[in-house]
């Protein structure tokens, strides 16, 4: 079995403090595969680190920008990380994305609830939730590592 396009993701309040947490758990869940006899193929799974930013940008903000003029002003635009297909800015909070995400799945989980008060059977609920409602719960959330 293949363990393909899982994506890790730590939020800390400091970059530093994410990349020592992603360490233990990278170990953990190498481990984990090899007991149970999975490849993990490091070309479809990433490790993404996020931090909460202040006003205020430190060194280590620095390395994770990229400095652009626009209209003779300097702009500070971070470099974007894609995780399950949706594009996160690293230098926000992934709170918003996350209450976005929930907010988007609310419809999804109406329908089902509709779907199965009509007397729908197993083998259609579990389609329509495979389809719909697990698409939109499980690509536009994240796992959150403190």
């Amino acid at each position: 079995m293949y363990a393909d396009e899982h994506t890790l993701v730590a939020l800390c309040a400091d970059i530093h403090a994410c990349a020592a947490a992603m360490r233990p758990l990278l170990s953990l869940v190498v481990t984990w595969a090899a007991e149970h006899s999975l490849k993990i193929n490091v070309a479809k799974s990433e490790a993404a680190l996020f931090h909460i930013s202040s006003h205020t940008h430190t060194r280590s903000d620095e390395d994770m920008v990229d400095p652009h003029l626009v209209s003779g002003n300097l702009r500070i635009q971070s470099r974007p990380v894609r995780l399950l297909g949706n594009t996160f800015d690293r230098l926000l909070n992934c709170v918003t994305h996350a209450s976005t995400a929930a907010k988007r799945a609310m419809p999804r989980r109406y329908q089902l609830r509709l779907v199965a008060e009509a007397g729908a059977s197993h083998h259609t609920m579990r389609s329509f939730l495979i389809g719909c409602v697990h698409s939109v719960l499980f690509h536009n959330g994240e796992a959150i590592v403190p």
